[in-house]
Protein backbone atom coordinates (compact mmCIF):
# COMPACT_ATOMS: atom_id res chain seq x y z
CA UNK A 1 0.00 0.00 0.00
CA UNK A 2 2.92 2.12 0.50
CA UNK A 3 4.41 1.21 -2.41
CA UNK A 4 1.23 2.21 -4.34
CA UNK A 5 0.77 5.33 -2.51
CA UNK A 6 4.42 6.36 -3.27
CA UNK A 7 3.92 5.67 -6.91
CA UNK A 8 0.80 7.92 -6.79
CA UNK A 9 2.45 10.70 -5.07
CA UNK A 10 5.68 10.87 -7.91
CA UNK A 11 3.08 10.51 -10.93
CA UNK A 12 1.01 13.49 -9.36
CA UNK A 13 4.13 16.01 -9.14
CA UNK A 14 5.01 14.37 -12.85
CA UNK A 15 2.03 15.33 -14.16
CA UNK A 16 1.97 18.77 -12.03
CA UNK A 17 5.15 19.35 -13.77
CA UNK A 18 3.56 18.68 -17.44
CA UNK A 19 0.42 20.79 -16.75
CA UNK A 20 3.03 23.51 -15.75
CA UNK A 21 5.25 23.22 -18.47
CA UNK A 22 2.04 22.84 -20.86
CA UNK A 23 0.78 26.22 -19.44
CA UNK A 24 4.23 28.20 -19.97
CA UNK A 25 3.93 26.87 -23.68
CA UNK A 26 0.84 28.00 -23.90
CA UNK A 27 1.06 31.50 -22.56
CA UNK A 28 4.54 31.94 -24.62
CA UNK A 29 2.43 30.80 -27.73
CA UNK A 30 -0.41 33.06 -26.76
CA UNK A 31 1.41 36.32 -25.94
CA UNK A 32 1.60 39.07 -27.48
CA UNK A 33 4.64 40.31 -29.42
CA UNK A 34 6.08 43.66 -28.96
CA UNK A 35 9.45 44.57 -30.47
CA UNK A 36 11.52 47.15 -28.93
CA UNK A 37 14.78 48.78 -30.70
CA UNK A 38 17.28 51.44 -28.96
CA UNK A 39 20.48 52.73 -31.00
CA UNK A 40 23.77 51.83 -29.00
CA UNK A 41 25.18 54.59 -26.61
CA UNK A 42 23.75 56.38 -24.69
CA UNK A 43 19.86 56.34 -25.75
CA UNK A 44 20.05 51.80 -24.57
CA UNK A 45 20.66 53.43 -21.31
CA UNK A 46 16.79 54.67 -21.45
CA UNK A 47 15.65 50.83 -21.04
CA UNK A 48 18.78 48.99 -18.95
CA UNK A 49 16.78 48.22 -16.27
CA UNK A 50 14.70 46.54 -18.40
CA UNK A 51 16.97 44.87 -20.43
CA UNK A 52 18.31 43.28 -17.39
CA UNK A 53 15.21 41.86 -15.55
CA UNK A 54 11.64 42.60 -17.06
CA UNK A 55 8.28 40.90 -17.47
CA UNK A 56 4.81 41.77 -18.80
CA UNK A 57 1.89 39.68 -18.09
CA UNK A 58 0.42 38.40 -21.53
CA UNK A 59 3.45 40.04 -23.51
CA UNK A 60 6.39 38.79 -24.92
CA UNK A 61 8.97 41.74 -24.89
CA UNK A 62 12.06 41.52 -27.81
CA UNK A 63 14.48 44.08 -27.42
CA UNK A 64 17.29 45.02 -30.14
CA UNK A 65 20.31 47.57 -29.93
CA UNK A 66 21.04 49.05 -33.71
CA UNK A 67 23.86 50.65 -34.37
CA UNK A 68 22.49 54.11 -34.97
CA UNK A 69 19.92 56.88 -35.89
CA UNK A 70 19.80 55.19 -39.52
CA UNK A 71 18.98 51.52 -38.11
CA UNK A 72 15.97 53.02 -35.90
CA UNK A 73 14.36 55.39 -39.07
CA UNK A 74 14.04 51.75 -40.46
CA UNK A 75 12.18 50.21 -37.81
CA UNK A 76 9.89 53.06 -38.03
CA UNK A 77 9.19 53.37 -41.25
CA UNK A 78 8.96 49.50 -41.76
CA UNK A 79 6.79 48.76 -38.84
CA UNK A 80 9.48 45.85 -37.66
CA UNK A 81 9.45 47.57 -33.98
CA UNK A 82 6.47 49.06 -31.93
CA UNK A 83 8.25 51.15 -29.60
CA UNK A 84 11.81 53.12 -29.77
CA UNK A 85 13.94 55.47 -28.01
CA UNK A 86 14.76 57.24 -31.40
CA UNK A 87 16.50 60.75 -31.97
CA UNK A 88 13.75 63.55 -31.67
CA UNK A 89 14.19 65.30 -34.62
CA UNK A 90 14.06 61.73 -36.17
CA UNK A 91 10.36 61.12 -34.57
CA UNK A 92 9.56 64.29 -35.69
CA UNK A 93 10.26 64.36 -39.21
CA UNK A 94 8.86 60.69 -38.95
CA UNK A 95 5.71 61.71 -37.83
CA UNK A 96 5.45 65.28 -40.31
CA UNK A 97 6.25 62.33 -43.34
CA UNK A 98 2.96 60.27 -41.97
CA UNK A 99 4.31 57.75 -39.77
CA UNK A 100 1.51 56.43 -37.60
CA UNK A 101 3.67 57.09 -34.35
CA UNK A 102 3.18 59.14 -30.97
CA UNK A 103 6.55 60.12 -29.05
CA UNK A 104 5.36 59.55 -24.94
CA UNK A 105 8.02 60.41 -23.29
CA UNK A 106 11.36 62.45 -23.37
CA UNK A 107 15.20 60.00 -21.68
CA UNK A 108 18.34 61.39 -22.66
CA UNK A 109 19.04 65.36 -22.15
CA UNK A 110 21.97 65.69 -23.95
CA UNK A 111 24.99 64.52 -23.37
CA UNK A 112 27.82 66.85 -25.12
CA UNK A 113 30.55 68.46 -22.94
CA UNK A 114 33.90 70.41 -24.52
CA UNK A 115 37.19 68.56 -23.47
CA UNK A 116 40.66 70.24 -23.90
CA UNK A 117 43.77 69.78 -22.77
CA UNK A 118 44.46 73.83 -22.57
CA UNK A 119 42.13 75.61 -19.19
CA UNK A 120 39.92 78.19 -20.93
CA UNK A 121 38.10 81.37 -19.07
CA UNK A 122 35.34 81.40 -20.62
CA UNK A 123 33.39 80.03 -24.07
CA UNK A 124 34.36 83.18 -25.78
CA UNK A 125 38.26 82.47 -25.10
CA UNK A 126 37.21 79.86 -28.02
CA UNK A 127 37.06 82.53 -30.74
CA UNK A 128 39.18 81.35 -33.34
CA UNK A 129 40.29 78.52 -31.70
CA UNK A 130 40.24 74.86 -33.52
CA UNK A 131 37.19 72.61 -32.07
CA UNK A 132 37.02 69.22 -33.40
CA UNK A 133 33.41 67.93 -33.33
CA UNK A 134 31.74 64.57 -34.06
CA UNK A 135 27.97 64.60 -35.94
CA UNK A 136 28.37 66.96 -38.55
CA UNK A 137 24.58 68.21 -39.22
CA UNK A 138 23.30 66.75 -36.10
CA UNK A 139 22.25 67.55 -32.58
CA UNK A 140 26.18 67.85 -31.17
CA UNK A 141 26.90 70.11 -34.30
CA UNK A 142 24.09 72.42 -33.63
CA UNK A 143 24.12 72.63 -29.89
CA UNK A 144 27.93 73.85 -30.67
CA UNK A 145 27.50 76.27 -32.81
CA UNK A 146 24.25 77.93 -31.10
CA UNK A 147 26.29 78.24 -27.39
CA UNK A 148 29.14 79.96 -29.46
CA UNK A 149 26.47 82.07 -31.55
CA UNK A 150 25.21 83.23 -27.39
CA UNK A 151 28.44 83.80 -27.05
CA UNK A 152 29.45 86.32 -29.52
CA UNK A 153 31.56 83.67 -31.62
CA UNK A 154 30.12 83.05 -35.00
CA UNK A 155 31.30 82.60 -38.75
CA UNK A 156 35.41 82.47 -39.44
CA UNK A 157 35.48 83.23 -35.69
CA UNK A 158 33.66 79.62 -34.57
CA UNK A 159 36.53 77.17 -35.82
CA UNK A 160 35.10 74.11 -36.23
CA UNK A 161 36.45 71.02 -37.57
CA UNK A 162 34.30 67.89 -38.41
CA UNK A 163 35.52 64.76 -37.50
CA UNK A 164 33.88 61.04 -38.22
CA UNK A 165 34.08 59.39 -35.02
CA UNK A 166 34.80 60.61 -31.11
CA UNK A 167 38.24 58.39 -30.92
CA UNK A 168 39.64 60.39 -34.08
CA UNK A 169 39.04 63.23 -31.61
CA UNK A 170 40.74 61.54 -28.80
CA UNK A 171 43.79 60.81 -30.67
CA UNK A 172 44.23 64.28 -31.66
CA UNK A 173 44.22 65.16 -28.70
CA UNK A 174 46.30 62.58 -27.48
CA UNK A 175 49.18 63.73 -29.50
CA UNK A 176 48.64 67.55 -29.75
CA UNK A 177 47.17 67.93 -33.02
CA UNK A 178 44.16 69.82 -31.30
CA UNK A 179 43.35 70.86 -28.36
CA UNK A 180 39.31 71.31 -28.16
CA UNK A 181 36.41 68.87 -29.25
CA UNK A 182 33.30 68.47 -28.08
CA UNK A 183 32.18 64.61 -27.25
CA UNK A 184 29.94 62.79 -26.23
CA UNK A 185 29.26 60.75 -23.13
CA UNK A 186 31.42 58.10 -22.81
CA UNK A 187 33.94 59.29 -25.59
CA UNK A 188 34.50 62.49 -23.28
CA UNK A 189 35.41 60.58 -20.36
CA UNK A 190 37.31 58.54 -22.53
CA UNK A 191 39.39 61.80 -23.59
CA UNK A 192 40.08 62.80 -20.01
CA UNK A 193 41.56 58.75 -19.78
CA UNK A 194 43.11 58.07 -22.37
CA UNK A 195 44.06 61.70 -23.87
CA UNK A 196 45.25 63.71 -20.49
CA UNK A 197 42.03 66.01 -21.44
CA UNK A 198 39.56 67.61 -19.08
CA UNK A 199 35.73 68.46 -18.87
CA UNK A 200 35.70 72.59 -19.39
CA UNK A 201 31.69 73.22 -20.36
CA UNK A 202 28.91 71.18 -19.63
CA UNK A 203 26.67 72.41 -22.68
CA UNK A 204 23.63 71.12 -21.02
CA UNK A 205 24.12 73.60 -18.43
CA UNK A 206 24.77 76.75 -21.30
CA UNK A 207 22.03 75.45 -22.70
CA UNK A 208 20.09 75.82 -19.58
CA UNK A 209 21.02 79.07 -19.21
CA UNK A 210 20.31 80.14 -22.17
CA UNK A 211 16.68 78.41 -22.51
CA UNK A 212 16.04 78.41 -19.46
CA UNK A 213 15.08 74.63 -20.13
CA UNK A 214 16.86 71.88 -18.57
CA UNK A 215 18.83 70.17 -20.91
CA UNK A 216 17.53 69.26 -24.35
CA UNK A 217 15.47 66.35 -25.22
CA UNK A 218 17.47 64.63 -27.48
CA UNK A 219 15.96 60.98 -27.66
CA UNK A 220 12.19 60.21 -26.98
CA UNK A 221 10.33 57.16 -26.37
CA UNK A 222 8.17 56.55 -29.70
CA UNK A 223 5.24 53.80 -29.75
CA UNK A 224 3.03 53.07 -32.85
CA UNK A 225 -0.04 53.95 -32.72
CA UNK A 226 -1.23 50.58 -32.57
CA UNK A 227 0.60 49.94 -29.39
CA UNK A 228 -0.96 53.40 -27.80
CA UNK A 229 -4.66 52.53 -29.02
CA UNK A 230 -4.94 48.95 -28.53
CA UNK A 231 -2.14 47.87 -25.61
CA UNK A 232 -2.78 50.97 -23.21
CA UNK A 233 -2.22 48.44 -19.96
CA UNK A 234 1.01 47.27 -21.00
CA UNK A 235 2.37 50.50 -22.46
CA UNK A 236 1.78 51.89 -18.47
CA UNK A 237 3.73 48.92 -17.09
CA UNK A 238 6.56 49.18 -19.70
CA UNK A 239 6.73 52.99 -18.97
CA UNK A 240 6.43 52.91 -15.26
CA UNK A 241 9.87 50.23 -15.61
CA UNK A 242 11.31 53.03 -17.93
CA UNK A 243 10.40 55.37 -15.05
CA UNK A 244 12.19 53.36 -12.43
CA UNK A 245 14.88 53.15 -14.69
CA UNK A 246 15.92 56.78 -14.83
CA UNK A 247 17.26 56.26 -11.03
CA UNK A 248 18.68 52.49 -11.62
CA UNK A 249 21.15 53.05 -13.86
CA UNK A 250 23.03 55.82 -11.50
CA UNK A 251 23.34 52.87 -8.98
CA UNK A 252 23.87 49.81 -10.73
CA UNK A 253 26.43 50.36 -13.11
CA UNK A 254 27.71 46.68 -13.36
CA UNK A 255 24.62 45.44 -14.48
CA UNK A 256 23.76 48.30 -16.24
CA UNK A 257 27.15 46.92 -18.51
CA UNK A 258 26.22 43.52 -18.46
CA UNK A 259 22.48 44.31 -20.03
CA UNK A 260 23.79 46.22 -22.90
CA UNK A 261 26.60 43.95 -23.57
CA UNK A 262 24.02 40.68 -23.32
CA UNK A 263 22.28 42.75 -26.46
CA UNK A 264 25.35 43.49 -28.35
CA UNK A 265 26.12 46.80 -27.27
CA UNK A 266 29.67 48.33 -28.11
CA UNK A 267 29.56 51.08 -25.32
CA UNK A 268 30.79 50.69 -21.67
CA UNK A 269 29.86 53.38 -19.25
CA UNK A 270 32.54 53.36 -16.91
CA UNK A 271 31.27 55.12 -13.60
CA UNK A 272 28.27 56.03 -12.64
CA UNK A 273 29.38 60.09 -13.22
CA UNK A 274 29.41 58.66 -16.82
CA UNK A 275 26.08 57.50 -16.69
CA UNK A 276 25.22 60.82 -14.60
CA UNK A 277 26.71 62.98 -17.65
CA UNK A 278 23.97 61.03 -20.04
CA UNK A 279 21.45 63.03 -18.33
CA UNK A 280 18.95 60.23 -18.38
CA UNK A 281 15.48 60.91 -17.02
CA UNK A 282 11.74 60.43 -17.90
CA UNK A 283 9.56 63.03 -18.63
CA UNK A 284 6.47 62.41 -19.69
CA UNK A 285 5.20 63.78 -23.51
CA UNK A 286 2.78 66.44 -22.61
CA UNK A 287 5.66 67.45 -19.73
CA UNK A 288 8.48 68.00 -22.26
CA UNK A 289 6.46 69.55 -24.81
CA UNK A 290 7.23 72.96 -24.67
CA UNK A 291 11.22 71.85 -24.41
CA UNK A 292 10.74 69.53 -27.11
CA UNK A 293 9.18 72.39 -29.10
CA UNK A 294 11.84 75.00 -27.89
CA UNK A 295 15.25 72.19 -29.38
CA UNK A 296 13.69 71.68 -32.45
CA UNK A 297 12.71 75.30 -33.26
CA UNK A 298 16.18 75.83 -32.11
CA UNK A 299 18.23 73.26 -33.98
CA UNK A 300 15.84 74.09 -37.40
CA UNK A 301 17.42 77.12 -37.05
CA UNK A 302 20.57 75.86 -38.38
CA UNK A 303 19.12 72.84 -40.88
CA UNK A 304 15.42 73.32 -42.13
CA UNK A 305 15.63 69.66 -43.17
CA UNK A 306 16.44 68.89 -38.99
CA UNK A 307 13.09 67.56 -38.36
CA UNK A 308 11.46 67.64 -41.79
CA UNK A 309 9.12 70.42 -43.18
CA UNK A 310 7.01 71.43 -40.06
CA UNK A 311 7.45 71.62 -36.62
CA UNK A 312 4.74 68.24 -35.90
CA UNK A 313 1.18 69.32 -34.33
CA UNK A 314 0.07 68.27 -31.08
CA UNK A 315 -0.90 64.72 -32.42
CA UNK A 316 2.75 63.73 -31.73
CA UNK A 317 2.21 64.11 -28.22
CA UNK A 318 0.61 61.73 -25.88
CA UNK A 319 0.30 61.33 -22.26
CA UNK A 320 0.47 58.49 -20.50
CA UNK A 321 -0.29 58.55 -16.86
CA UNK A 322 1.81 56.46 -14.57
CA UNK A 323 -0.12 56.63 -11.56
Amino acid sequence: MKKLLKILVVLSVIAATLLLFVSCEDNTENAVEINVAVPDGAPALAIAKLLDSSNFDGYKVNYEIVAGATDISAKITTGSADIVVAPTNIAAKLYSNGAKIKVVASNIFGLVYLVGTEEIPSISALRGQEILCTGQGGTPDFVLQYVLNQNGISGDDANITYIAQGSDAIAALKTGQAKFALLGEPAATMAVKNAGASILVDFQKEWKDLTGNDGYPQASTIVSDEVFDNHSAFLKAFLSEMNANAEWVKTNVDKVNAALKNYGSTNTFASAEVIERCNVRYVGALEAKASIISYLEIMRSYNANFIGSTLPDDGFYAGVSLD
